[in-house]
């Protein structure tokens, strides 16, 4: 995720696949550029045949507020990196040589894209002043905070004890997607009639063994979810979940089973007619199914940018600063001095 300011270009654009090899000619090999011009070192840019010089940048940064700017980006570092002390979070080199990579070659191709011509990560940077420094630098924060937040998230998942992961079949009696459709009674109640006896026939066929659970959630439950990727898809399997969170009638019915594999009779919520199977007590889960719920839930937080923003602003908001207001990028000349 992104979580830092972003470097310049820094929007991923994937370079095409390598053309397959062919009985054409080899294309002419392109005019390499000019070498760039040589700058002397404490030039920081040339503007129009302008040289701006060092002295000359930190006079300017003095003169438009930059220094509380600066002082803001130092801060969100030091909340960081104190964050990742106290979680005993470190960077490998190999991670931020790996990153570093992936950044350059991101830079690259959205140069590539900007100008319309190819480009090298060299001409990127005389074009666009980036600098691998500055690069390093804010890969390095940002890993750091990706891997914090990851530290912070592990301690921040819920006991799994006292949940239940259930699995449902479910015939829907309401539109799940879209607008409630218009029924006289009549048509309600066949609606009901219906549906109750589509899920009376599932509940004897798993029981006469015709076919599974699973595979009759995967069949016929309407628990598909807008993108495909409802309980139905997962054999009815839903995540290791609280008590409050589904229909009453639902989790009433859900938390009575008293041992895995257990299935209810029929039970009516406000969505229509379930099957409801116990696949696991919280206090029963295998290993296994703590990690994947860990996971689960992490993600599920990550899933929503805004958790990470909440977090770092209130890393930031902790550190107490106190400015200089006397104090000066460019010290102030005193008498005598040109």
């Amino acid at each position: 995720m992104p979580l830092l300011p972003g470097l310049l270009l820094a929007s991923l654009v994937l370079a095409p696949p390598s053309a397959s090899i062919s009985a054409k000619p080899p294309a002419p090999k392109p005019t390499p550029p000019p070498a760039p011009l040589k700058l002397p070192a404490d030039v920081a840019a040339r503007v129009g045949g302008h040289d701006i010089t060092r002295a000359e940048l930190m006079d300017s940064l003095s003169q438009v507020g930059v220094r509380d700017a600066i002082t803001q980006w130092l801060q969100q570092k030091i909340a960081i990196e104190r964050e990742a002390k106290k979680f005993k979070v470190a960077l490998t080199d190999a991670e931020l040589a790996k990153k570093l990579l992936s950044e350059k070659e991101k830079v690259v191709q959205n140069a590539i894209q900007a100008t319309g011509r190819p480009m090298t990560f060299a001409e990127v940077q005389t074009t666009f002043g980036v600098t691998l420094p500055e690069m390093e630098y804010r890969i390095r924060l940002n890993l750091l905070a990706n891997k914090t937040y990851d530290a912070f998230l592990l301690t921040q998942v819920p006991p799994i004890a006292g949940r239940r992961k259930l699995a449902h079949i479910l015939i829907a009696t309401i539109p799940l997607t879209g607008g409630a459709v218009p029924m006289t009674p009549e048509e309600m109640k066949k609606k009901e009639d219906d549906a109750l006896a589509k899920i009376q026939q599932i509940q004897a066929d798993i029981k006469a063994k015709k076919l599974t659970f699973e595979q009759a959630a995967a069949k016929f439950s309407d628990d598909k979810g807008p993108d495909g990727r409802g309980s139905a898809s997962k054999g009815g399997a839903l995540p290791f979940t609280p008590r409050g969170v589904y229909d009453p009638a639902f989790e009433r019915a859900g938390w009575a089973l008293g041992k895995a594999g257990d299935i209810t009779a029929p039970v009516k919520s406000q969505f229509g007619w379930h099957l409801v199977k116990l696949i696991r007590k919280g206090e029963e889960a295998t290993p296994v199914e703590k990690f994947a719920y860990t996971q689960e839930t992490i993600s599920a937080v990550k899933a929503d940018p805004r958790g990470y923003t909440a977090w770092l602003n209130g890393l930031i908001r902790a550190q107490a600063v106190t400015y200089n207001l006397d104090f000066q990028l460019v010290p102030k000349k005193t008498k005598g001095q040109k």
